[in-house]
């Protein structure tokens, strides 16, 4: 059985409440602000690309907030902006791949054998597959502190 989206909406009550919701040009970011929308959410849309917000932005009648977030100045700016067309928000959507480092992943620390043995998988003993023939090779990483 479907939900009652209208029983949804009274039980949130987020008729002109202010979203951001970031990651929001295309898949689970999208589908989230127009998901908020229809609710009576008043959108904020944030997300690297121009285009694809600004015209989400048009079809939820949001705003789009352009905003690559490993930029920590471009994220400063956001809120502010977001305050000055739409009110504060108080909803946040994060659909944003990659944005709490602007380090590669390649370059984060190892963690300790310990650490590896407890969440290791299990092998893939008696497979036949040429990929589980071939040695893995990993770049060195830096061992995490203690």
């Amino acid at each position: 059985m479907a939900p009652d989206l209208d029983a949804v909406a009274r039980t949130f009550g987020l008729d002109g409440r202010v979203a951001v919701v970031t990651g929001a040009w295309s898949g689970l970011g999208a589908a989230v602000a127009h998901a908020l929308a229809s609710l009576g959410a008043r959108v904020a849309v944030v997300a690297r690309r121009h285009d694809r917000p600004a015209a989400l932005a048009r079809g939820i009648d949001g705003l789009a907030a352009p905003c690559d977030l490993s930029d920590l100045d471009r994220i400063r700016s956001v809120v502010p902006t977001v305050v000055e067309k739409l009110g504060p928000p108080e909803i946040l959507g994060n659909a944003a791949g990659n944005m709490f480092t602007t380090e590669r992943a390649e370059s984060a620390c190892a963690p300790s054998a310990a650490a590896r043995s407890s969440t290791s998988r299990p092998s893939a003993a008696g497979s036949t597959s040429p990929a589980s023939r071939r040695p893995r090779t990993r770049r060195a990483r830096p061992a995490c502190p203690a």
